[in-house]
């Protein structure tokens, strides 16, 4: 007759087979848990990505609102300033034309750090011709209808063109494609 071993009182084979089936049902927890965590680290860093995204597109969006709101405040008042430059007084520029040109200063630079050079170059140069319009509507509200001289005339051109420059910089940053790091 064969002796079978024993351990603890059972079969050995019986033991060894339970042993394996804890080994595998431990190592299949670990697997689960692992991949798991693997999962969730993915969809952690997701949202995390969205919602960098979303600050910076809504931070686009108000430096636009705010290049939008100056030029139209500037241009109205440019064109008042030019026909009629006794209906503006020193009080309108500022309180509502010169703050207007400040407050699109302060967003642009506040929002510098989701455009590059070249993006913030554009905004720089509406900037500039933003200034060149105050200059021109305060220098027409202090002398009424005499003409500028050279260096504090409106060259309207100028004017439109980093305008629509500025708008287009950051509507192609604003509607860019989404890219995966």
């Amino acid at each position: 007759m064969a002796t079978s071993s024993t351990i603890l009182g059972f079969p050995a084979p019986a033991v060894i087979g339970f042993i394996g089936v804890l080994i595998g049902g431990l190592l299949q927890q670990v697997g689960s848990y692992v991949n798991t965590r693997i999962q969730q680290n993915a969809q952690d860093l997701r949202l995390q990505s969205q919602e960098r995204i979303r600050i910076k597109v809504e931070s686009l969006v108000s430096l636009f609102e705010q290049l939008d709101e100056t030029h139209r405040i500037l241009n109205d008042n440019a064109n008042t300033a030019s026909t009629s430059p006794s209906s503006l007084s020193q009080a309108d520029f500022q309180s509502e034309i010169k703050p207007a040109v400040d407050d699109y200063r302060d967003t642009m630079r506040k929002n510098q750090i989701y455009l590059d050079d070249s993006q913030y170059s554009d905004m720089e140069d509406s900037l500039g011709q933003f200034r060149e319009a105050l200059n021109y509507i305060q220098w027409k509200i202090q002398n009424g209808n005499q003409n500028p001289p050279n260096h504090r005339q409106m060259d309207w051109n100028q004017f439109m063109q980093v305008y629509e420059d500025a708008t287009e910089t950051l509507q192609e940053e604003i509607n860019a494609p989404v890219e995966d790091n």
